[in-house]
């Protein structure tokens, strides 16, 4: 007989072995992937931050040169605001002071610029310009808020954004009377936007795989007079 007993595990102990190995190596990949969904998540939230802050840093740089009085100039010769409601577009134009030297001047001195937002129009398939914020550093004047020809940047609006959910601009106006006149030197703006609204059937914007972010500013026009 051996000196030495006979060693062995039965079905039972492997069994038991496999299964403790496994719960300990689902926990991990579990902890894994929560931190990489997180940190994606997180990414893409201050990538859409980052695009909504300088979307509202561009609109504080050029909106602030305003200029001109609406009570000489006329109703909507300094800023003009249209939700297009039906169009199914939103934008805004401003007069602003060009060459910088504080006052009005016809135009080629001074000039239009113009932010046009495409809203969603749920066309199949879809417009190309839908959920872009685009950006006229002089545009041809035309009725409402819109330019009848881009000449800055290049020719082409710049196309600043494509993740737009909903862009909006307000201004003070008398409660009678000219409803449309400026009242205050500043203008309101409201964004929103997400990391992929083209992609809501899969995403809906909002939750942590398609963050979205809404941002408010307002900005003052210095050259802008109301009385």
């Amino acid at each position: 007989m051996s000196p030495y007993p006979n060693k062995s595990l039965t079905l039972l102990e492997l069994l038991i072995a496999i299964t403790l190995i496994g719960v300990v190596a689902l926990g991990f990949f579990s902890i894994d992937l929560f931190s990489r969904h997180q940190v994606i998540s997180s990414e893409r939230l201050i990538i859409v931050q980052s695009d909504v802050s300088y979307i509202l840093d561009h609109m504080q740089k050029e909106i602030s040169k305003a200029v001109g009085n609406e009570r000489i100039d006329g109703v909507d010769n300094v800023i003009d605001i249209d939700d297009h409601v039906g169009w199914e577009m939103a934008g805004i134009k401003i007069y602003i002071d060009a060459n910088g030297n504080g006052r009005r001047d016809p135009l080629g001195y001074d000039r239009w610029i113009n932010y046009r937002f495409m809203t969603n129009i749920q066309q199949t398939p879809p417009h190309p310009d839908e959920f872009v914020l685009e950006y006229c550093g002089w545009c041809q004047p035309y009725q409402d808020e819109e330019c009848a020809a881009c000449w800055l940047p290049v020719g082409t609006p710049y196309k600043i954004s494509r993740r737009i959910l909903n862009c909006t601009f307000f201004k003070p106006k008398m409660d009678s009377g000219n409803n449309n006149m400026l009242t205050d030197n500043y203008i309101g703006v409201n964004i929103t936007a997400c990391w992929d609204p083209h992609n809501q059937t899969r995403y809906l914007c909002g939750t942590p795989d398609n963050p979205a972010v809404t941002m408010q500013r307002r900005i003052n026009m210095p050259a802008v007079s109301t009385n």
